[in-house]
């Protein structure tokens, strides 16, 4: 079952994820996010399996390099001359499956609009 289209911060957090990083956390496994009433996901926690979830959470594969956490696409490319269109974006929209796999579908500004590329 694939779920909605979600919408995770890509500016600066609340939190830095080196908080959630120890010496025994896994490099890849399963952050658990939970999800506002602006459909924008905050991490909340990482565990090594898909479940349990509570209401308002999905959990994404994440993976760990250099005390960083990363979720879903680590890049986004764009056509030539469309750099400036992109460079205020705050947020990224991920579709994500039941089984916590990914697929980046476009940037959001700061009010949560879509970013529409130039035609």
């Amino acid at each position: 079952m694939e779920r909605p289209a979600q919408i995770c911060q890509t500016g600066n957090r609340s939190s830095s994820s080196s908080d959630f990083i120890d010496e025994q956390t896994a490099t890849r496994s399963y952050a658990i996010l939970q999800t506002d009433s602006n459909q924008v996901d905050q991490l909340i926690r990482l565990q090594n399996t898909l479940t349990p979830l509570n209401d308002n959470e999905i959990a994404i594969k994440y993976k760990i390099q250099n005390r960083r956490i990363f979720l879903g696409a680590e890049s986004f490319f764009f056509e030539e001359g469309q750099a400036t269109l992109y460079q205020n974006a705050m947020y990224s929209g991920l579709k994500v499956d039941d089984k916590g796999e990914s697929l980046l579908v476009g940037l959001y500004d700061e009010n949560f609009q879509y970013i529409q590329p130039d035609k």
